[in-house]
């Protein structure tokens, strides 16, 4: 991706942030293996109108999810190649605290759009 590209890009996921406000947006932390699926799963989330973003820049996980609680998302979906071998991926509440038992919870790939619409 050209370095205009991924600057457009990244402009239409803020206008999409802010058409659909960031309390209720899922972010999408990834490493470069796991990108197309979790590109498919945005797409997804998106078509059932649950508003959502990905971070497209090459970061840290700690640092996504920084971001994430930044930007007061609700929601983290997490597409790591551990998980999408079980068939999974990783739902993380960004609303509760650290020491909460029910932040994170791996969630079957197959239901991952109603799990994360229950959670919002």
């Amino acid at each position: 991706m050209t370095a205009d590209a991924h600057h457009a890009t990244r402009q239409t996921a803020e206008r999409v942030d802010e058409a659909h406000g960031l309390g209720q947006t899922g972010r999408f932390p990834l490493d470069d293996e796991t990108r197309a699926e979790a590109l498919k799963l945005l797409r997804e989330l998106r078509a059932a109108g649950i508003p959502a973003e990905m971070e497209f820049e090459a970061r840290s996980m700690k640092a996504q999810l920084k971001r994430a609680n930044r930007v007061e998302a609700a929601l983290a979906v997490i597409v790591g190649g551990d998980e999408l071998a079980r068939g999974e991926v990783l739902v993380r509440d960004m609303r509760l605290g650290e020491d909460s038992s029910d932040k994170q919870r791996a969630v079957a790939r197959a239901s991952a759009i109603e799990a994360i619409r229950t959670r919002l």
